[in-house]
Protein backbone atom coordinates (compact mmCIF):
# COMPACT_ATOMS: atom_id res chain seq x y z
CA UNK A 1 0.00 0.00 0.00
CA UNK A 2 1.83 2.82 -1.35
CA UNK A 3 1.47 6.55 -0.04
CA UNK A 4 -0.91 5.25 2.67
CA UNK A 5 0.08 6.53 6.29
CA UNK A 6 -0.64 4.44 9.43
CA UNK A 7 -2.92 5.85 12.17
CA UNK A 8 -3.26 3.81 15.58
CA UNK A 9 -5.42 4.10 18.70
CA UNK A 10 -4.28 2.77 21.32
CA UNK A 11 -7.38 3.77 23.29
CA UNK A 12 -9.74 1.80 21.47
CA UNK A 13 -7.54 -0.81 19.91
CA UNK A 14 -7.27 -0.45 16.26
CA UNK A 15 -4.81 0.73 13.13
CA UNK A 16 -5.81 1.33 10.03
CA UNK A 17 -4.16 2.56 7.08
CA UNK A 18 -5.25 5.66 5.17
CA UNK A 19 -4.02 7.58 2.02
CA UNK A 20 -1.32 10.01 2.67
CA UNK A 21 -3.05 12.84 0.85
CA UNK A 22 -6.11 12.39 2.97
CA UNK A 23 -7.32 14.51 5.85
CA UNK A 24 -7.21 12.73 9.58
CA UNK A 25 -9.43 14.38 12.00
CA UNK A 26 -10.96 13.48 15.51
CA UNK A 27 -13.88 14.08 15.36
CA UNK A 28 -15.27 13.10 18.79
CA UNK A 29 -13.53 10.58 21.31
CA UNK A 30 -14.77 7.53 19.47
CA UNK A 31 -15.02 8.58 15.61
CA UNK A 32 -12.34 9.01 13.18
CA UNK A 33 -12.70 10.76 10.24
CA UNK A 34 -10.59 10.52 6.95
CA UNK A 35 -11.38 13.07 4.04
CA UNK A 36 -10.43 12.96 0.51
CA UNK A 37 -8.48 15.92 -1.21
CA UNK A 38 -11.07 18.53 -2.59
CA UNK A 39 -11.74 18.06 -5.67
CA UNK A 40 -11.53 22.05 -6.67
CA UNK A 41 -13.05 24.95 -5.71
CA UNK A 42 -16.72 23.89 -6.11
CA UNK A 43 -16.33 20.68 -4.28
CA UNK A 44 -19.20 21.04 -1.54
CA UNK A 45 -18.50 17.31 -0.11
CA UNK A 46 -15.39 15.32 0.52
CA UNK A 47 -15.80 11.75 0.27
CA UNK A 48 -14.90 10.15 3.69
CA UNK A 49 -14.28 7.45 5.57
CA UNK A 50 -15.07 7.36 9.16
CA UNK A 51 -14.27 4.39 12.25
CA UNK A 52 -16.66 4.94 14.71
CA UNK A 53 -16.14 2.72 18.32
CA UNK A 54 -19.04 1.75 20.61
CA UNK A 55 -19.12 -0.63 23.46
CA UNK A 56 -22.34 -2.82 23.69
CA UNK A 57 -23.78 -6.10 25.40
CA UNK A 58 -25.80 -7.21 22.03
CA UNK A 59 -24.82 -9.07 19.36
CA UNK A 60 -23.05 -8.31 16.19
CA UNK A 61 -26.37 -8.78 13.89
CA UNK A 62 -28.68 -7.10 17.02
CA UNK A 63 -26.23 -3.98 16.52
CA UNK A 64 -26.12 -3.50 13.15
CA UNK A 65 -29.83 -4.09 13.14
CA UNK A 66 -30.59 -1.36 15.43
CA UNK A 67 -28.32 1.63 14.01
CA UNK A 68 -30.21 0.54 10.91
CA UNK A 69 -33.48 1.10 12.24
CA UNK A 70 -32.42 4.15 13.52
CA UNK A 71 -31.53 5.77 9.84
CA UNK A 72 -35.41 7.01 8.37
CA UNK A 73 -35.57 9.43 11.90
CA UNK A 74 -32.40 11.09 10.95
CA UNK A 75 -32.07 10.33 6.87
CA UNK A 76 -35.42 10.00 6.17
CA UNK A 77 -34.63 10.51 2.03
CA UNK A 78 -31.54 7.03 2.24
CA UNK A 79 -32.78 3.74 0.65
CA UNK A 80 -31.10 0.40 2.45
CA UNK A 81 -29.42 -1.70 -0.55
CA UNK A 82 -27.95 -5.27 -0.33
CA UNK A 83 -26.76 -6.90 2.87
CA UNK A 84 -23.93 -9.16 3.12
CA UNK A 85 -21.53 -10.45 5.17
CA UNK A 86 -17.69 -10.60 4.64
CA UNK A 87 -14.21 -10.71 6.77
CA UNK A 88 -12.53 -7.85 8.29
CA UNK A 89 -9.36 -8.54 10.37
CA UNK A 90 -10.03 -12.05 10.56
CA UNK A 91 -13.45 -11.39 12.15
CA UNK A 92 -16.42 -11.92 10.85
CA UNK A 93 -18.27 -8.75 9.41
CA UNK A 94 -21.15 -7.25 7.94
CA UNK A 95 -22.18 -4.58 5.31
CA UNK A 96 -24.70 -2.64 3.81
CA UNK A 97 -24.90 -0.94 0.62
CA UNK A 98 -27.25 2.64 1.09
CA UNK A 99 -28.14 5.75 -1.33
CA UNK A 100 -30.04 8.74 -0.69
CA UNK A 101 -30.16 12.56 -0.33
CA UNK A 102 -27.76 15.09 2.20
CA UNK A 103 -28.69 18.34 1.73
CA UNK A 104 -29.84 20.95 0.76
CA UNK A 105 -26.36 22.58 0.02
CA UNK A 106 -25.41 25.73 -1.84
CA UNK A 107 -24.18 25.22 -5.22
CA UNK A 108 -23.21 28.80 -7.31
CA UNK A 109 -26.00 30.39 -4.59
CA UNK A 110 -28.57 27.69 -5.48
CA UNK A 111 -30.18 25.26 -2.68
CA UNK A 112 -29.45 21.90 -3.78
CA UNK A 113 -29.63 18.28 -2.87
CA UNK A 114 -26.65 15.88 -2.91
CA UNK A 115 -27.59 12.47 -4.26
CA UNK A 116 -24.79 10.00 -2.01
CA UNK A 117 -23.72 6.45 -1.90
CA UNK A 118 -22.59 5.09 1.44
CA UNK A 119 -21.41 1.79 2.15
CA UNK A 120 -20.90 0.99 6.20
CA UNK A 121 -19.33 -2.06 7.65
CA UNK A 122 -19.64 -3.49 11.11
CA UNK A 123 -17.23 -6.11 13.11
CA UNK A 124 -17.26 -6.82 16.27
CA UNK A 125 -14.19 -7.99 19.13
CA UNK A 126 -15.32 -8.62 22.17
CA UNK A 127 -17.76 -6.38 23.15
CA UNK A 128 -16.89 -3.10 21.01
CA UNK A 129 -18.06 -2.57 17.78
CA UNK A 130 -15.77 -0.99 15.35
CA UNK A 131 -18.08 0.50 12.26
CA UNK A 132 -16.51 1.69 9.34
CA UNK A 133 -18.35 3.86 6.88
CA UNK A 134 -17.65 5.12 3.57
CA UNK A 135 -19.46 7.93 2.28
CA UNK A 136 -19.55 9.96 -1.24
CA UNK A 137 -21.45 11.92 -3.29
CA UNK A 138 -22.93 9.46 -6.04
CA UNK A 139 -21.02 10.55 -8.70
CA UNK A 140 -17.73 10.18 -6.80
CA UNK A 141 -18.50 6.79 -5.13
CA UNK A 142 -16.81 4.53 -7.76
CA UNK A 143 -13.57 6.92 -7.67
CA UNK A 144 -12.20 6.05 -3.83
CA UNK A 145 -13.72 2.51 -3.29
CA UNK A 146 -10.72 1.42 -3.85
CA UNK A 147 -8.87 3.77 -1.28
CA UNK A 148 -12.03 2.10 0.93
CA UNK A 149 -11.24 -1.29 0.26
CA UNK A 150 -7.52 -1.16 0.98
CA UNK A 151 -8.19 0.79 4.29
CA UNK A 152 -10.62 -1.93 4.97
CA UNK A 153 -7.72 -4.61 4.67
CA UNK A 154 -5.96 -2.72 6.75
CA UNK A 155 -7.56 -2.64 9.31
CA UNK A 156 -6.26 -4.68 12.71
CA UNK A 157 -7.80 -5.06 16.22
CA UNK A 158 -5.37 -5.83 19.09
Amino acid sequence: MENYLVHRSLTWGFQIKHPADWDKLAISPTVFGFFSPAEGPNDIFRDNVNVSVDETIVTLREFMDFEISKLPSVAPSLQIGRRSGLTVANLPAEQVEMSGQMGPYLRQGQPEMMPIRILTVWVMKGRRVYTLTYTAEARAYEKFIPQFRAMLESFELG
